[in-house]
């Protein structure tokens, strides 16, 4: 099964290539040092979305939240840091944020048993409603802080901080995912249920600890947002939600469950990273890019679609 999945892994890293070697020839700039920190600070935020989305989605569900909730932290983040707070209280109050945020969509989702797409869509509108008013719609600016600059601007070495961060989350996930119970019994209930529940998983408990995570990734990913430009934006996060779905999608993660992989997750975040820039690089519209970006999602899904009837046989 392991070397299936790996093999699955050997187009997108085809893809990958081939996307470099034609953008490289059609700009001097691409590979320049600069631009790719550049990719690589804008791929660490939507890779860590990403991994959230793809236990989310593993498990059966999906979460649209993911954008407003990175907004929602962002602001409290800027709050905190104008009033002076110590760094450690802000960093730590911001994961507490997004793991509370993640599990009351994960409560609506597993107690309640309103469906995932409606459950998110309510977060996703309370949270963006919340930033509105906290913010009465301005930017929140705060001064300069070294911790939270070095957080979002800062180097070890060549490597951006933030793609290092990326780079630990993805291994980390990657272990829970194929070496712990908790990986485990999200592919069991993604994949049926009503057969976890029998086989003894509290699928209740997994569930809503998948939306969990996914907010907890949500409170890094803003605290990476939020450090790099030093304030947060009432409309901080917007379609982040289509962006981490997509690169899940494209890596292999099924809409319907129980299928995905870490590693397929990360390779889809680098296509759609590489690709935005590139698009960037050629001066193609950013309303051309939004039509793009749409069909990118469309054909991972279509491709997701034919994927599940073969396996159905």
């Amino acid at each position: 099964m392991d070397k299936l999945k790996t093999s699955q892994n050997i187009p997108l890293l085809l893809l990958l290539l081939a996307l470099v070697v034609a953008l490289s020839s059609l700009s001097d700039v691409f590979l320049t040092p600069v631009n790719l920190f550049s990719v690589g600070r804008q791929v660490s935020i939507n890779g860590l979305l990403a991994l959230g989305m793809t236990f989310v989605i593993i498990g059966g569900g999906i979460d649209l939240s993911v954008g407003a909730v990175v907004a929602l932290v962002s602001a409290e983040i800027a709050l905190l840091a104008k009033a002076g707070t110590p760094t450690v209280v802000i960093i730590l109050a911001a994961l507490l944020a997004g793991a509370a945020i993640g599990a009351i969509s994960g409560l609506l989702v597993s107690k309640a048993r309103i469906t995932p797409f409606i459950a998110t869509l309510a977060t996703m509108s309370v949270c963006r409603g919340a930033v509105l008013i906290i913010s009465e719609g301005t930017p929140i600016t705060f001064d300069y802080n070294p911790v939270l600059s070095f957080i979002g601007n800062g180097l070890l070495g060549p490597v951006p901080f933030p793609l290092i961060v990326l780079a630990l989350v993805a291994i980390v996930c990657h272990i829970i995912s194929k070496n712990t119970k908790f990986g485990l019994h999200v592919y069991a209930l993604g994949s049926s249920e009503e057969a976890a529940r029998l086989s003894g998983i509290n699928t209740k408990l997994v569930q809503g600890l998948t939306y969990v995570l996914s907010g907890l990734l949500c409170a890094v990913a803003a605290l990476i947002l939020t450090a790099r430009v030093n304030s947060a934006q009432p409309t901080a996060g917007e379609l982040f939600e289509l962006d981490a779905i997509a690169a899940a999608v494209i890596g292999g993660t099924s809409m319907t469950g129980g299928i995905g992989t870490i590693s397929g997750t990360i390779l889809g975040v680098l296509i759609l990273g590489v690709i935005g820039n590139g698009l960037n690089l050629l001066n193609v519209s950013s309303y051309w890019q939004y039509v793009i970006r749409g069909v990118i999602i469309v054909i991972a899904v279509g491709i997701d679609i034919l994927r599940s009837r073969r396996a159905g046989g």
